[in-house]
């Protein structure tokens, strides 16, 4: 990997690891995992129905979140860009999952890389690193359920709209 304290820096700006900023000694644990992987313009890296293992962080770049639609027609749900502090995938470091959407780059892009196998070494070397990892995990799926619960109600509520004008 390229200059240390940039992967700090870049690491210290997501919410994900801002919990360390004033314990670098234990940021290093999870500096010492991490993978550096570049991709091209038009790449994909990762693809939907898959099985993921990896938690990706946008180093350098632009990428562009796609789901499939009942037909197979791909729309475009986000474009993630590196000034954002975004990471993708974290699901996949606590199990075996399917991928929920493809992500093209946008542009020539550079990621840190954590693997499940290297994210369950950093949990036994200190268990303190993984209670705070899995504990962010959980509140950004707590939000994701919330919301996907709110959507549930709004898709509800047009159904029972359109069935009582219909």
């Amino acid at each position: 990997m390229k200059n240390q304290n940039e992967i700090y820096d870049v690491l210290l700006n997501l919410d994900f690891f801002k919990f360390f900023k004033d314990n670098p000694e234990r940021l290093g644990v999870v500096v010492k995992y991490l993978k550096y992987k570049k991709f091209k313009k038009g790449d994909i890296v990762i693809e939907e129905d898959e099985i993921g293992d990896s938690l990706y962080i946008i180093k350098k770049g632009t990428v562009r979140i796609e789901k499939k639609t009942f037909n197979n027609d791909r729309f475009t749900v986000i474009v993630l860009k590196d000034k954002e502090h975004v990471f993708f995938g974290e699901i996949s470091l606590l199990r075996d999952a399917k991928r929920t959407a493809t992500v093209i780059c946008e542009e020539d892009s550079e990621f840190l890389i954590l693997n499940r196998v290297d994210f369950n070494k950093i949990c036994e070397e200190d268990n303190y690193i993984g209670m705070i990892i899995y504990k962010k995990i959980a509140n950004i799926l707590a939000e994701r359920l919330i919301k996907a619960d709110q959507d549930i109600i709004t898709l509800f509520n047009a159904l029972v709209q359109e069935i009582e004008e219909g």
